[in-house]
This record gives C-alpha cells, structure tokens and sequence, in this order.
C-alpha cells in the first residue's frame, strides 16, 4: 500500500495545467517504482525525454510550453504564433509550437514542437517564466506560420502599443531568411503605426488612396468633455473625421449606440464624422471615395 499511496502522490503532483516535472525530480521526491508504476499504467507520460506531464493536460499549450522551457537550454526562446498568445495578439493558441535557438541543436523534437535556428541570437524576454523573442521578431516569424494570423497579430500589437512599424521593419531585417519576405516587407510600406485595424489598411489602400484625400491624418486624438478619443483619418481643414466601422467593434446593438454618443460628441464639437461600413468598403470602395469627397467638399464651401 505504500507504493500505491506513493504513486498517486506523484500522479496527483502532475494533474495541473502547465505542470510538468523532470525524472529526477520525480524520482527524487517519490521514488523510482512510483515512477516506474505510473508510466506502466499510462498514469504520466513523457513528454518530452524525461519531461513528464499528466495525459490529462499533455495536450494543453500551456503544459507544452512548460515541457518546452524545462527541456531546451536558456538560450532558446519561443516565437512566432506561439509567443504572439503568450503576447496576446491572438485570442486561439497554435497547435504547434515554434523555438528559436541561436546554434543548432541536434535533438529530435515531436510534431508539436518546432525548433527554428537562427544566425544571430534573439532579443529574448521573460514573461511568466517563459522565455520569448521581442514581440517584433514573434510577428515576423508568425507570418512565416500564418500570413492570416500574423497580420491580425501586427494590428493588435500596433493598437496596443506594443510594437511600432519600425520596430517590426528593424525585426525583418535582423532575420536574413524569412519565407514571405517581400510580401511582409510590402505590406510593412503601406502601414502607419497609428492604423489599427486590417480594414483601415484596406481603405487606405482602396478608398483614401487619391492624391487629395492621401493627406489626412491617421488617429488624431481629440478630448470632448473629458472623453479621449481617435479619428481612424481626419482633415483639419475642414473638420471631418472618417471612421472604418468592422463588424467586430461596430456591429452589436450596444457598439451602435456607442458611436451615436461619439458622434454626437464630435458634432457638438464642430467635427462631423463619416462612417464607412466593411461591406462599403471591400465591395464598393469608389463609392466610399466619393463620399468621403462630396462631405470634405460641402464643409469647405461656405454657406
């Protein structure tokens, strides 16, 4: 009975999100049969070589990044997707994780673990125990992974401060060989550290994209009646805010009433706000072009 109670005490030690343990610290505080024991009834299973982790939560992003820090030396770092959700930039976590490693490490990784070797050492920090690459250097890598979901993760890291344009530039160029490169590079050219969203992207690229409209300001800020807010483009001139409404921060009932007080804080401030739908945007950008125009047009005219 001993052995078993020893047993379920190593199992029990194991049962955690995120918890995993070497061998010998295993064998240390329980004792080789326990050990022993547990593996023959599948009760833990290695991990990684000589990681152990409770089957329950093996499968778990936050027991495979533990797995992953307690296995590889301090100099190897997590990036791409993978550190993007520890940075959170992305809301899902990927099913593969990705390391970079500044010299080559001759083991042989499962399916979900990818080690990346790079030339130079990453500018690595801590967060949460876990050792990551600058959030620059995640983005890049991500977008070798995910076109889709790096892009996501570069305007929620611009929106939040996290990152800037030029950082993300100086990322690129740190990393001789990256898959997509000129694509990332190109899409680097047409964004400005206040853009925070891809449909503002889409609009600067498709609807403000004219010589007299090429001119407004990206995110003024204003302060109406100790309320702090921003203009996705402005003219100063006239006073006209244009804003790129998505569906996902404009389309519930409450977001909608949200806007009717902003809007009817800017008027009240003499700023007359233009609303430009996705939908507008993507499928008819001429339009939204001209709508932007013939508004500039009439507040520039005088009465």
């Amino acid at each position: 009975m001993p052995r078993l109670a020893t047993t379920d005490a190593l199992v029990a030690s194991l049962n955690r999100i995120g918890c995993v343990s070497r061998s010998r610290g295993l064998l240390s505080q329980h004792g080789r049969t326990a050990l022993e024991r547990a593996r023959s009834c599948g009760a833990v299973n290695a991990l990684l070589p000589r990681i152990y982790a409770h089957p329950r939560h093996e499968g778990e992003f936050e027991t495979r990044i533990a797995a992953t820090m307690e296995w590889l030396p301090g100099s190897v770092a997590i990036t791409g997707l993978a550190a993007c959700y520890i940075y959170e930039l992305i809301d899902v976590p990927p099913a593969q994780i990705r390391a970079s490693a500044p010299s080559p490490l001759h083991v042989r990784s499962p399916a979900w673990l990818r080690l990346r070797r790079c030339i130079v050492p990453s500018l690595t920090h801590e967060q949460g125990g876990v050792r990551l690459v600058s959030v620059a250097e995640a983005i890049v890598h991500a977008w070798e992974e995910d076109r889709g979901r790096g892009q996501d993760a570069i305007f929620v890291a611009l929106r939040t401060g996290k990152v800037t344009v030029a950082q993300l530039a100086s990322a690129l160029s740190y990393y001789p060989r990256v898959r997509g490169r000129r694509r990332l590079e190109r899409f680097l050219r047409h964004l400005l550290d206040g853009m925070h969203s891809f449909l503002e992207y889409r609009g600067a690229l498709t609807v403000l994209n004219s010589p007299d409209l090429v001119h407004l300001a990206y995110q003024t800020q204003f302060i109406i009646e100790g309320n702090v807010f921003y203009a996705d483009r402005y003219d100063p001139q006239t006073r006209t805010a244009v804003e790129f409404d998505g569906m996902r921060w404009h389309g519930s009932a409450e977001a909608r009433e949200r806007d009717r007080w902003r809007d009817a804080l800017f008027r009240s401030a003499g700023i007359e706000p233009v609303h430009l739908l996705s939908t507008d945007v993507f499928d008819r950008p001429g339009w939204c072009r001209e709508l932007v125009r013939t508004t500039i047009a009439a507040r520039a005219s005088p009465p």
